[in-house]
């Protein structure tokens, strides 16, 4: 979901004393995912990409997305303790970003929540099979096909290029918790049912 950055998903005042959690988008470049989710019971952050079909707007690949959402969420989020978290290349922003923050006292980075999140390889002609079987939901059209196709090829560039400089790198920065989620099946939105007032859902039909 693109608009103001970074956007409040959950507001939870009664739990606003526990770390933020800070999401970042996923290929697709939105994160109309995340507003699924149940209640987290904490204040609920997303990031999405306004720049997700232009080619030329990264050249600095995830670390420069990282360093560039950093700057958006500093001025925006309370001084405290924060959770990164992302779907798919989110979560390799999301740990790139608490790389960058390693060591900073001010706003110290708890831990990285990767979400169905692969370690990139030399290798990921996959992908192209990968993107050719999304589900799109009947009101989609032409164009957000277009523009989604085109975040996903361009997400998947950026993490070779991400796994490349990671395999390469002489120093291995201290690095918080982090913990990989994966999905054992796929679930669609449209099942989601409404327990004790809070909605439980699942992440979404297809992972990107």
């Amino acid at each position: 979901m693109l608009g103001v950055i970074p956007a409040l998903i959950q507001d939870d005042p009664e739990f606003s004393e526990l770390p933020s959690l800070v999401l970042i988008h996923d290929g697709g470049g939105t994160t109309i995912n995340y507003y699924y989710l149940g209640d987290l019971e904490r204040h609920v952050w997303g990031i999405s990409n306004e720049k997700l079909i232009d080619d030329a707007a990264w050249p600095g690949g995830i670390n420069q997305m990282a360093r560039t959402y950093l700057d958006l969420i500093i001025p925006e989020l309370p001084r405290g303790p924060l959770i990164f978290g992302g779907w798919s290349v989110g979560g390799l922003i999301a740990l790139e970003m608490a790389k960058i923050f390693s060591g900073n006292t001010e706003i110290p980075v708890l831990g990285v929540v990767m979400m169905d999140t692969y370690y990139p390889s030399a290798d990921d002609a996959g992908r192209d099979k990968d993107m050719s079987a999304i589900e799109w939901g009947e009101a989609t059209t032409e164009e957000s096909k277009k523009a989604t196709l085109k975040s996903l090829a361009n997400s998947a560039k950026f993490s070779q290029q991400w796994g490349r400089d990671a395999r390469n790198a002489s120093t291995k920065p201290k690095l918080p918790p982090v913990i990989l989620l994966r999905a054992s099946k796929s679930h669609d939105v449209s099942d989601a049912k409404i327990r004790g007032g809070k909605q439980r859902s699942g992440m979404g039909k297809s992972s990107t």
